[in-house]
């Protein structure tokens, strides 16, 4: 509409801002919605290759779970840090009072533990998680309302104005 209005005003107008092609990213991963994202690091990155795998075979997972998924993969990655420096280090060290103390990686690493538990269980990628799921998904098919009939006799009878309980779906018996 301003282009065809042309300047009445005859302001100057602010320059279009140049648009710059984005780089060009060398890659060998194909891009799709599941591709990780240029921000994680070298460690995060590892773990999404590692697991993306899992996360699709359940046939379950969706690219809206990928903030979810993404927070697994950051904390595996914290996890698998902790891990390394707990192994090579051990589980406690001394103090210059010959106190003994728990790395502070161990605390960490039980954060992330618990974490990856609940995010796994958000992704459907336990077996718990899988089942619950699927049986949530089959009763959601099974127990379709059925639409009354007009033609039914039931709808013409007198007692039409009183809904007719069915014993047979979970809604019935609430009736």
């Amino acid at each position: 509409m301003n282009a065809l209005a042309g300047n009445p005003g005859r302001r100057k107008r602010a320059a279009a801002p140049a648009t710059e092609a984005p780089p060009a990213v060398a890659s060998t991963e194909p891009v799709s919605e599941f591709a990780p994202p240029a921000s994680l690091t070298k460690g995060e990155r590892e773990v999404w290759l590692e697991e993306l795998p899992r996360f699709l075979s359940t046939g379950l997972g969706r690219p809206s779970d990928l903030t979810t998924f993404r927070a697994y993969c950051e904390a595996r990655a914290l996890y698998l840090r902790c891990k390394k420096v707990i192994d090579r280090k051990g589980i406690t060290y001394s103090t210059e009072t010959g106190y003994v103390r728990t790395r502070p990686e161990v605390g960490v690493m039980n954060a992330q533990a618990r974490l990856m538990a609940k995010y796994s269980d958000q992704l459907t990628q336990n077996t718990k998680a899988r089942i619950s799921t699927a049986a949530q998904l089959g009763a959601a098919r099974q127990y379709q309302l059925p639409l009354p009939d007009a033609a039914s006799p039931a709808a013409h009878s007198s007692d039409a104005t009183k809904p007719q309980a069915n014993h047979d779906d979970p809604v019935g018996w609430l009736q």
